[in-house]
């Protein structure tokens, strides 16, 4: 019986307080403990890198591939947006094609489909985050922005 209280006060407060319920919703896939509004501090923690101003530079890897993490935060310092780019080159265009198909494929999973494709970008957009892979003559771009009401 407690268990059944329980299921439905997950409902009701998932029906009243729907905010309560996508807070906890991560900032960035593959980075679970990241969220939005983080203070410098915070992130810090979880990715010791380098400050240039408000923007946090930290080596890392995303899905597999080593990549800088630039991490942004807002005047109140809190986390608004990141970006990811590789820290590698190809001299063939298909290797970033190739690249690009795959971090398609894995968004796809964590975010379902894409709200908007195009040729060499796609976006995905959850009710806290809007998601950008872009592929550029250079490699691939990943941004995530916090989405505010």
């Amino acid at each position: 019986m407690k268990n059944l209280y329980g299921l439905l006060l997950i409902l009701v407060i998932s029906i009243l307080l729907p905010g309560a319920v996508l807070a906890v919703e991560p900032a960035i896939a593959g980075f679970p403990d990241l969220q939005w509004g983080m203070t410098p501090t915070q992130v810090q923690a979880l990715a010791p890198g380098t400050f240039a101003g408000r923007l946090l530079l930290y080596q890392t890897e995303f899905f597999t591939y080593p990549a800088i993490g630039q991490y942004f935060f807002n005047n109140q310092d809190q986390l608004t947006y990141t970006s990811f780019v590789p820290q590698y080159t190809y001299d063939e265009r298909a290797q970033w094609n190739q690249e690009f198909e795959h971090l398609k494929a894995e968004l796809t999973k964590i975010y379902g489909k894409p709200a908007a494709t195009q040729a060499q970008q796609c976006q995905w957009k959850t009710p806290l985050t809007q998601t950008l892979l872009i592929l550029h003559p250079n490699g691939w771009l990943v941004r995530f922005d916090r989405v505010t009401p």
